[in-house]
């Protein structure tokens, strides 16, 4: 049995950690939880900026709290704040 699912991309653009950040508050609007991202880049591709962007906005870490994970196998950050999803048809 082929199991279709409905994929939606999203593309974003940085110029600047501040951009990166400002993409990862967007980013956070998208998600509803329980979510589990994993994030794939080279070093300093600006995984950990984005992450201080999405920590931020989903009230679960201060961006100078978020490091990089490059040698620790997971960080987790749990946020306060609710999201409520309304479904109309």
């Amino acid at each position: 049995m082929t199991q279709t699912v409905d994929v939606k991309v999203h593309s974003f653009e940085s110029n600047s950690s501040a951009d990166t950040i400002r993409i990862g508050h967007e980013i956070a609007k998208l998600l509803a939880p329980p979510k589990f991202l994993i994030l794939r880049g080279d070093l300093g591709a600006g995984k950990t900026t984005l992450v201080k962007g999405i920590a931020e906005a989903l009230d679960a870490a201060e961006p100078d709290e978020v490091t990089s994970p490059t040698f620790t196998l997971i960080h987790e950050y749990e946020g306060t704040r609710k999201i409520v999803n309304k479904v109309t048809r």
